[in-house]
């Protein structure tokens, strides 16, 4: 099974490339295609944080994010995560996965649901690299427009050397490097 595990920014370009690529079965512009038989599930936390918060989520992400909250949604995609490794059910995963601490917690879980389930998984990270200036851009134009403040905490963590995914990278079979600009899917 395939599992794809999105990084970048939020307003960045992951959903369209999650989207096109559970569409066309491929990496844009890359050459890297996957089998007629594959079918892509998208998991999307945003999705998952409609049910646990009470107010609407553009309100939400206008301020910080409750920890309590986030526990529980990370608990959800958890379970997805791991329902879809038990089913051998090719994942995208469409977050943000900025945060090496987390982004490390779901790797461990994959591999440990791997050998759990007997599943054979190849594992793609694909990093969504887009400038600042077009993400506010973008994010003004989205139906859920993130905090700008927020939007530049991630981009300079997105950068932030001890946070990038350059020191894990031994853990994925496929690292892609995506520029939404150079490419225009979106």
């Amino acid at each position: 099974m395939y599992f794809i595990m999105m990084y970048g920014v939020a307003a960045s370009g992951k959903s369209s490339l999650a989207k096109y690529i559970k569409k066309n079965k491929e990496f844009p512009y890359t050459g890297i295609r996957f089998s007629g038989d594959t079918e892509f599930d998208i998991i999307e936390p945003d999705n998952i944080r409609r049910q646990f918060y009470k107010e609407r989520l553009e309100e939400v992400f206008r301020k910080t994010l409750d920890p309590e909250v986030e526990k529980k949604v990370w608990g959800k995609v958890m379970d997805l995560v791991e329902n879809n490794i038990k089913y051998n059910i090719d994942t995208i995963l469409d977050s943000t996965m900025l945060i090496k601490d987390r982004r490390t917690e779901m790797l461990d879980h994959i591999r440990s649901w791997s050998k759990k389930y007997g599943t054979n998984i190849i594992l793609i990270l694909a990093v969504v690299d887009t400038p600042l200036e077009t993400i506010l851009k973008w994010n003004k134009k989205r139906p859920l427009v993130v905090n700008e403040e927020v939007i530049r905490y991630m981009y300079e963590k997105r950068y932030d050397k001890n946070e990038k995914p350059d020191f894990d990278t031994e853990k994925y079979n496929l690292i892609f490097y995506f520029e939404p600009l150079k490419y225009k899917i979106i």
